[in-house]
């Protein structure tokens, strides 16, 4: 009985002895006891996404090859075994969402399949395990979470949900066999995943075939080291913007950059290799290209090297090029062209090449004219060759409280400020800040440079344009060590020259900014708004009237039936009961008057703006305005309102003295309209051009009081020239 006793008491210190080592080599004692009680619908491993998430070590092995894998404390994973190289990505993610979401289908008991038939599942004839652990913080010890052998596809399609649409879709399954359950022998049918898509090419691809993995947004700068130079790219101040730091600091193309730094994360290899099996050339590193990225936070700058062959024809063969990274160690056969398709009239990039990478200063400066922004001018002198005195344009801002629009003046040969085109103004400022360059004309890195040698080699030492811009001065200041300064430096003024010069039977506009180191080829369209023409820069508003102003209006016009004795039409109008009254050649015709025509008739004239101002002697025009087809004439009354209200108070000794009264007094006067007014009245004559259908029809006119001509649209002559009478 004793002896019972003791071999009952070894076996059960024997069983658990085995459950501890089998716990402390992997922490899974269901390879003990299994567990045969899988059912279709539930997770083949246990612990769901909390679990998984903890996974830190995973081994992957074919009938070849075997290779083990750690996760870094950034969340990247390495191959550790046989080699050091970082893990594709990719593929680890595929192994643990397959981990952590597969589920039972079917299960085969193994007892009842011929052995001879294997093959046909996969997992004896071409199988793929895996083993997947993960590290308790605490005490160091590591845990089974999944180990699993995959077989081939099974051709049984099940309804799964999909990660990025919710939506339920057909899903494939695959043959599995686990030894996670010790004892269970059979093969199940477990929902596939992406796991098997990564698998295509076996183990080759394990290793990250992309030579960097870094986050877009944690870039700060880009150094790029070839033939001998070194370019810099860089986020400015604000951390919001890409400039070229050195060797020039210039505004650089924010898409050019974003292109590099998306096409450098696109950058992948058809083949890996160790340095010792694919030895750079000594004439290749010579000729290497650099390329050194550096992150915010703490994170390590990382440089790829470039080796392209020559571009000689002895190499018209070769299609890859060489590459390394100095966080790896690993030799990278990268393909020298990109790979496109078309999709939708748009050519879609598969495969990045090396060549096509955006790394000369010309590919990532601007090609913008310049920076300025345009809320920023205040005022521009813009001189041509010949003139005697500059066109001056003059910002006047405008006050939101008071409800007074800001607007731009000019000023031509010394005149008065007028009103400015808007528009005009708009497009100048638009082709100095939006439109891009078509090229560079000077390479700013030469030996010459910008000198006085360029810049008369492309006329700009005698330009044809001259355009100064000032820009709004700092208004924010400061007390500092007693002293008040400007909290941000005064902006000077900028400089700029254009000239054209003749190539052949063509001509290329140049331009530069005087003090920077680039000559520019202009667009034609960034041009055309270089004008010192004052019509073209005066306003386009005809009349500036208000509704209450008007006393008479007349519109004299010849009649359909093509007498030559024009039809005249006066009409009165009374603001404060909206009433118009209308007479025809001397007769009553208000009763046949149409007031909604006649307000709407008024209104265009309120807002009437002219296609073009034209000069005076307008050979064309004046022939045409000789027999006007239609007279307008519009009579106001205006009030002439005083900025202040004035107390004469010199009989008492000076306006200190002013009583009430006569502050009270001259303010209802003020209220009563009993201020003095004024009369001023206007004619307009309206012929037609030899240009009167489609969008670009357009007819003549001038108005009483302005020696300059106009054209008018043919949409705003069909208002005019309207019937205001009911027949």
């Amino acid at each position: 009985m004793r002896i019972v006793r003791t071999i009952f008491l070894s076996l059960l210190a024997a069983f658990f002895v085995t459950a501890a080592v089998l716990l402390s080599i992997d922490g899974n004692l269901s390879r003990l006891t299994g567990w045969s009680h899988l059912r279709p619908g539930d997770n083949l491993f246990p612990g769901g996404k909390e679990v998984f998430d903890t996974v830190s070590w995973m081994r992957i092995q074919d009938a070849d090859d075997m290779v083990e894998c750690e996760k870094k404390p950034n969340g990247t994973w390495w191959v550790t075994k046989p080699y050091y190289d970082r893990m594709d990505p990719a593929m680890a993610q595929a192994i643990v969402m397959f981990s952590e979401n597969a589920k039972i289908v079917d299960s085969l008991p193994l007892n009842n399949i011929v052995r001879g038939s294997m093959r046909e599942f996969g997992v004896e004839s071409s199988p793929l395990h895996f083993t997947l652990k993960s590290q308790d913080k605490e005490d160091g010890r590591a845990t089974t979470r999944a180990r699993f052998t995959l077989g081939s596809r099974v051709p049984w399609y099940v309804m799964t949900e999909d990660a990025q649409s919710k939506q339920m879709l057909p899903g494939e399954t695959v043959y599995l066999r686990t030894p996670f359950y010790g004892r269970d022998k059979r093969i199940h049918v477990v929902t596939l995943g992406e796991i098997l898509r990564v698998f295509q090419s076996g183990m080759a691809h394990v290793r990250d075939h992309r030579p960097l993995l870094f986050h877009e947004k944690n870039v700060k700068e880009i150094t790029i080291e070839q033939d001998g130079r070194k370019l810099v790219v860089g986020l400015d101040s604000t951390g919001n913007k890409w400039r070229i730091l050195s060797p020039l600091s210039l505004a650089a193309d924010e898409a050019a950059v974003m292109k590099l730094i998306v096409d450098l994360q696109k950058l992948s290899a058809d083949k890996i290799s160790e340095p010792q099996d694919m030895p750079i050339p000594r004439e290749a590193k010579d000729r290497a290209t650099k390329v050194t990225l550096a992150f915010r936070g703490k994170e390590a700058p990382v440089t790829l090297s470039l080796f392209l062959p020559e571009a000689t024809e002895a190499n018209s063969h070769v299609t890859h090029g060489l590459a390394t990274v100095s966080d790896r160690d690993a030799v990278f056969q990268i393909p020298l062209k990109s790979t496109t398709h078309e999709e939708k009239g748009e050519v879609k990039v598969d495969r990045v090449g090396m060549r096509d990478l955006p790394l000369t200063l010309s590919e990532l400066r601007s090609r913008s004219f310049t920076d300025i922004v345009p809320d920023n001018v205040v005022r521009m002198s813009l001189s041509k060759e010949g003139m005697r005195y500059p066109l001056l344009l003059q910002y006047i801002p405008g006050e939101e409280l008071g409800r007074v629009e800001a607007k731009w003046l000019y000023s031509a040969d010394r005149k008065p400020f007028r009103d400015a085109d808007m528009a005009q103004v708009s497009e100048l400022l638009a082709a100095l800040s939006h439109l891009p360059v078509a090229g560079f004309a000077t390479d700013p890195l030469s030996e010459s440079g910008d000198s006085s040698t360029d810049a008369a080699r492309f006329g700009l030492n005698a330009p044809a344009y001259t355009l100064m811009v000032a820009m709004r001065p700092c208004t924010e200041r400061a007390r500092l060590f007693g002293r008040d300064v400007p909290l941000v430096k005064d902006k000077a003024v900028r400089t700029y020259v254009f000239r054209r010069m003749k190539h052949g039977n063509t001509g290329v506009w140049y331009g530069k900014e005087l003090g920077k180191p680039s000559v520019y080829e202009m667009s034609s369209k960034a041009m055309g708004a270089f004008s010192s023409d004052p019509l073209v820069w005066e306003h386009k508003k005809l009349l500036s009237f208000l509704t209450y102003q008007v006393k008479h209006l007349g519109i004299s016009k010849l009649p359909r039936s093509g007498e030559a004795r024009m039809e005249t039409l006066d009409t009165t109008y009374d603001y404060l009961d909206e009433s118009w009254k209308a007479t025809k050649d001397g007769e009553d015709v208000s009763a046949k008057l149409n007031p909604h025509r006649a307000s709407f008739y008024l209104k265009t004239l309120q807002e009437m703006n002219v296609r073009m101002w034209l000069d005076s002697e307008d050979e064309e025009a004046l022939k045409a305005l000789e027999t006007p087809l239609c007279r307008i004439t519009l009579d106001l009354e205006i009030e002439e309102a005083p900025d202040m209200v004035v107390i004469d108070a010199e009989k008492r000794g000076g306006p200190q003295d002013a009583s009430d009264e006569d502050v009270d007094r001259a303010l209802r006067d003020a209220a009563m309209g009993n201020l003095p007014k004024r009369k001023e009245s206007y004619t307009i004559e309206l012929a037609p051009s030899s240009v009167l259908s489609g969008k670009n029809g357009y007819f003549y006119g001038r108005i009483s009081g302005r020696k300059e001509l106009f054209t008018l649209p043919l949409n705003t002559v069909q208002v005019l020239f309207s019937d205001l009478m009911e027949h």
